[in-house]
């Protein structure tokens, strides 16, 4: 259960970042680098597979 709530909460502050990347006009590639990177730091912290 632990490791639910760390990943929607590391996928919430991606999709926050990115909306914020977006709307200062960041390039998308910028985004997409922040969904990757929560997927890492996702896949570091959490023990189980979800």
């Amino acid at each position: 259960m632990q490791d639910i709530v760390k990943s929607l909460l590391v996928l919430i502050v991606a999709t926050l970042l990115s909306a914020m990347f977006d709307t200062l006009g960041f390039a998308e590639s910028n985004v997409i680098a922040v969904y990757i990177f929560g997927v890492l730091l996702i896949s570091t912290t959490t023990n189980n597979r979800v």
